[in-house]
């Protein structure tokens, strides 16, 4: 209620086939309801409405009325025409369609639009209902879906390793930048280190040959003193000191010797200074390059690091397209299962079309047929009917006698229903139907094998018969004896009199007039009343009580032989000996279920009427091209009620004796069990004088010398039964 389609709608969604449940994501990436702003920019839950104009779909379908029409309602165009005679005329549905405001559907649309995941319809806030089952358009949909959250979330981690691998760039290119300026630094430290180095070994060297020069001075300075003698004399005559010289070379000799020794120490030892910087500058380089391989190390499990978010990459990028190709080949399933919705959609929409104007031509072929086809086959099919009219009859008469029930193999409404499928005939040799082929003849001999089967079992050839008066005044109205009880008789009969009894529909129909409607107007008695054939109840329904009547109601059927009438203290009265009367059954028959526990009854209209005998069928009723066996091969009327005429009424007598009841067997065959009896009695056929003659009846003769009459009338009218009841299985 309240949705685009009506209650009880159970075609396909035409005006919804797109709609999908949104995703309940609350709290994550794709959250419709958020709004969130990422860096990249996405903006997620854009919703949308907007409403669709549909006009009617032609031939007939309209909006919803993709199932044909039952037939049960009629459709009238806005000219007037009567759309199920002419259904292409203009206004009706096969026809063109007037398309105005009235003729339109709106739908109201609910969409999602989101960067990651693309437009989708979706249903209103208000509509809480769900589909009975999601169709193939709405499955792929939600694969779709699927397929397009699997496609976003594989390009966020493709752009997440895209990111890693650009931060893993950024710190190798900051590592090789941090090691080569260490690397530098090094260098430069040993450079600055070797020369320094140098400059001190060379200041060290020559202040050692500084130093080893100042002691050979002051060495030859000291043995140069020695050369000087120690005790000048003038001339040597005069005794001086001679050995000063020798003295002076040796000590001169051996100080050079000595400062040369030192010398070649003091090379040496400069040179094992150089030996030792030497040293201290192969192990500072010896340090650079394996500060230089440590970093070299560095960079490559770095650079390791990165090859391997690069031989990821593939895999990634590989995964994204073929997720983006599963969205394509989800989209064209979405496509072709629409597409072979349309289809199926116009071929119904082709074949509405084209299924009303085969139907409109087969009505005319039709039309054409019942008016020009061929003479033998409309004599055929007339005798035909004609025949399974006398069958029909005679299942309805099989079904009244037995009154089975409907669920009983052997009942009559099966066979009913058998005739009227019947198309043939049937076999039928020497005049007597054969079962075992179908048609008319099997179910007239399959009719009698079962009656003459039933016969016995019903009792049918064993009739339990039975005679029966009832007293209207006591078992009907329930009036006692007495003055009391004659007044109140007087006065029921007086309520029952009819000033005319051509103004009782029930005369009309089943009484056969004793006078014409022009002789004037014929007051009469009409006295209504039911029966019953219950356990417990007398025949007129109330509960049995003393001197009441009742039929056995363990008999399934009592059915009247014949029907008689007394009046009580008629033959007192100064009235015709031959009154005559009617009685007569208007209302149902009423019959229980012959099986013996069952106490369900059925309800028989029974129409009495008078079937007229079939002539034979001879060579020149063929040939006549107006003959109808109906009208021309029938000894009467199909359509003739029988009607019922007076019996004569006898006075009561004490003691009873049923030789003095003149009977009726007119009735014979019905049940006694019936929802209205109607008795008549026709003032007439007491006096020439109808109204005097209901008077005397009623009131009694008039007192000699006054206009009053003495109260003694008839004291009651007693109805008269002989019966046969079967008893059933």
């Amino acid at each position: 209620p309240g949705g685009t389609y009506p209650a009880g709608y159970n075609g396909p969604d035409m005006y919804h086939y797109m709609l999908i449940d949104v995703p309940e994501l609350a709290g994550t990436l794709f959250d419709f309801d958020d709004g969130l702003d990422l860096n990249e920019g996405f903006n997620f839950g854009r919703v949308g409405e907007f409403t669709a104009v549909y006009a009617p779909a032609p031939n007939g379908i309209n909006f919803f009325n993709i199932n044909p029409t039952d037939g049960s309602e009629t459709e009238t165009s806005l000219t007037g025409i009567d759309c199920a005679s002419s259904p292409f005329a203009e206004g009706c549905s096969l026809g063109n369609l007037d398309i105005s405001s009235s003729d339109s559907l709106e739908v109201i649309y609910t969409t999602i639009d989101s960067p990651d995941i693309g437009l989708w319809f979706t249903k209103p806030e208000g509509w809480t209902g769900q589909r009975r089952a999601p169709g193939r358009l709405q499955q792929t949909l939600q694969q779709l879906l699927q397929a397009r959250i699997a496609l976003r979330q594989g390009m966020l981690e493709y752009d997440r390793n895209r990111l890693e691998l650009e931060a893993a760039i950024d710190t190798l290119q900051a590592t090789f930048d941090v090691q080569q300026q260490n690397l530098n630094i090094a260098y430069d430290q040993r450079n600055e280190l070797r020369g320094l180095t140098i400059a001190t070994e060379t200041m060290r060297g020559v202040a050692t040959v500084a130093n080893r020069a100042a002691s050979f001075v002051n060495a030859f300075a000291s043995n140069s003193a020695e050369c000087i003698p120690k005790n000048l004399i003038a001339g040597l005559a005069a005794g001086g000191d001679v050995a000063a010289p020798a003295r002076c070379v040796t000590k001169l000799g051996a100080g050079i010797a000595a400062n040369v020794i030192e010398s070649v120490a003091d090379g040496i030892s400069i040179a094992a200074s150089a030996t030792d910087a030497a040293k201290e500058d192969v192990s500072e380089l010896s340090g650079i390059r394996t500060q230089f391989n440590d970093s070299s190390l560095e960079l490559f499990n770095v650079s390791g690091d990165i090859d391997a978010q690069l031989r990821d990459e593939p895999v990634l990028r590989a995964e994204i397209f073929a997720r983006a190709q599963a969205i394509e080949q989800l989209v064209g399933q979405y496509q072709a299962t629409l597409a072979e919705g349309l289809r199926v959609y116009d071929n119904l929409l082709a074949f509405r079309r084209t299924g009303a104007a085969e139907v409109q031509e087969y009505r005319y072929q039709d039309m054409a047929f019942r008016i020009f086809r061929n003479d033998a086959l409309q004599k055929y099919r007339a005798a035909f009917d004609l025949a399974a009219r006398y069958v029909y009859l005679a299942a309805s008469a099989y079904d009244y006698e037995t009154n089975l029930l409907g669920s009983d193999n052997q009942g009559g409404q099966q066979f009913l229903t058998d005739i009227v499928r019947q198309r043939n005939l049937g076999q039928i040799i020497s005049g007597e139907p054969l079962p075992g082929t179908p048609g008319l003849a099997d179910a007239m001999a399959q009719l009698r094998l079962n009656f003459d089967v039933l016969k016995g079992q019903m009792g049918f050839n064993n009739p339990q018969v039975e005679t029966n008066r009832f007293s209207l005044r006591r078992e009907l109205f329930r009036i006692p004896d007495g003055p009391e009880g004659d007044a109140l008789w007087r006065q029921r009969l007086k309520e029952s009199v009819v000033s005319d009894l051509w103004a009782v529909p029930e005369f009309r129909q089943y009484a056969r007039p004793f006078a014409p409607r022009s002789a004037g107007a014929q007051p009469a008695l009409v006295l209504e009343f039911s029966t019953n054939v219950t356990f417990g109840l007398n025949f007129f329904g109330w509960e049995l009580g003393s001197g009441d009547s009742s039929y056995d109601s363990s008999q399934f059927a009592t059915r009247v032989r014949s029907v008689g009438t007394w009046f009580g203290n008629y033959v007192n009265l100064p009235l015709a000996q031959t009154p005559r009367v009617y009685l007569f059954p208007t209302g149902a028959d009423v019959l229980r279920a012959p099986s013996a526990n069952d106490f369900r009854t059925r309800e028989w209209q029974v129409v009495d009427q008078a079937i007229p005998i079939p002539f034979p069928v001879g060579q020149q009723d063929l040939e006549r091209f107006d003959w109808l066996p109906i009208a021309d091969n029938l000894s009467g009327s199909p359509i003739e009620v029988r009607r019922y005429a007076r019996f004569p009424a006898f006075h009561f007598a004490e003691p009873f004796d049923d030789s003095q009841v003149i009977a009726d067997s007119r009735l014979v065959g019905r049940s006694v069990w019936n929802r209205r009896w109607m008795l008549i009695i026709p003032g007439g056929t007491f006096l020439a004088d109808p109204d005097a003659g209901l008077e005397t009846f009623i009131d009694g003769p008039l007192i000699p010398g006054s206009g009053d009459r003495d109260g003694q009338g008839v004291n009651d009218i007693l109805i008269f039964f002989k019966t046969y009841a079967y008893s059933g299985n």
